[in-house]
């Protein structure tokens, strides 16, 4: 229907303008005939492609529509360890608190940067191990930017200037090495109650090296003795 109404118009005025060119045969009437023409031809084709413009981004967004995934519109759930695992309470009973292997298991797989490699077993292949410059090269290209879980021994707790607070410790047994981890200022108030020389399971990112590794995003695990 709409082709119709769009052509009727059209051949309307070429057929009126025909016979008075066959009838007068005067030159102006060819002429307006020619221009009525061209420009009622030019508006059909105008109007034409803008529906079928119309039509073609219609069926477009149908189809993507169909194609696009309710799933793609939900928020992605994230786990963190803090949510797995809350922060350390000292006191709390060793009953209440989950198992080394189950903190262990669940960093592990979330965390693809994840190391086994124990606080023991870094000082050990640096300063035992590795007898060139080379080699402490490479044992700390191997831990860089790798997540561990390592028991240490308490040494320092102070505040930093931005509000975080930076621990150092050592390895358990006393050894020589000393390891820093920056923790943020929401667990200030856990940090408190910990003491020099305490032993404590925790977890943290290796996020450079002067001799000794400096982590970031740690957290306690749990307060060991």
């Amino acid at each position: 229907m709409r082709n119709s109404d769009c052509r009727l118009p059209f051949f309307l005025v070429l057929a009126a303008l025909s016979i008075l060119v066959i009838y007068n045969n005067k030159g102006p009437a060819l002429i307006v005939l020619v221009v009525v023409a061209l420009l009622s031809l030019t508006t059909f084709v105008l109007k034409k492609r803008k529906r079928q413009q119309t039509q073609s981004e219609s069926k477009s967004m149908e189809v993507l529509q169909e194609k696009v995934s309710p799933e793609l519109h939900q928020p992605a759930e994230h786990i963190s360890v803090s949510a797995a695992f809350p922060a350390v309470n000292p006191q709390e009973p060793a009953s209440n608190r989950p198992d080394d292997s189950e903190e262990e298991a669940f960093i592990a797989a979330k965390d693809q940067s994840y190391s086994p490699m124990t606080m023991e077993e870094y000082f050990d292949a640096w300063y035992h191990k590795a007898t060139t410059s080379l080699q402490r090269d490479a044992v700390q290209e191997q831990m860089l930017n790798r997540r561990v879980i390592w028991v240490g021994r308490i040494n320092s707790v102070e505040s930093k200037g931005d509000g975080s607070v930076l621990m150092i410790v050592g390895p358990p047994d006393g050894s020589y090495g000393s390891t820093f981890l920056t923790f943020d200022k929401s667990q200030r108030p856990e940090l408190l109650k910990l003491h020099k020389d305490q032993r404590i399971r925790f977890t943290g990112i290796i996020e450079h090296f002067v001799a000794s590794p400096f982590l970031r995003d740690c957290r306690i695990l749990r307060v060991l003795a």
